[in-house]
């Protein structure tokens, strides 16, 4: 599985990306970043609601995963209103997040 993570805008508007194979990670760490992956709703965070207007210094998360079915999942989300599991993979993703 692979997930990727671009996060954009805030005040800097600097562009921070993480991704994470899990192919290559030992068994423990493969089955802990699949647990986050597994718990998330994709038809509801596709249905998320774009951020207020004027809401300019939020960041924006594009969230990728490609399944091992091959199966590519893929959401853009905004800070408020993050759920819950989506803001704790989101969160885990961004300790290893560099700027691109």
């Amino acid at each position: 599985m692979l997930i990727s993570l671009e996060r954009t805008g805030g005040v800097a508007g600097l562009t921070m990306a993480a991704s994470v194979d899990t192919a290559t990670l030992p068994a423990e760490e493969a089955t802990s970043w699949e647990t986050l992956v597994s718990q998330l709703d994709w038809a509801a965070l596709r249905r998320a609601a774009p951020p207020p207007p004027g809401a300019r210094d939020l960041f924006e998360y594009e969230l990728t995963v490609r399944l091992p079915s091959g199966v590519v999942e893929q959401a853009t989300l905004t800070q408020p209103g993050l759920p819950p599991p989506a803001r704790q993979l989101i969160e885990t993703l961004m300790a290893r997040a560099a700027p691109c």
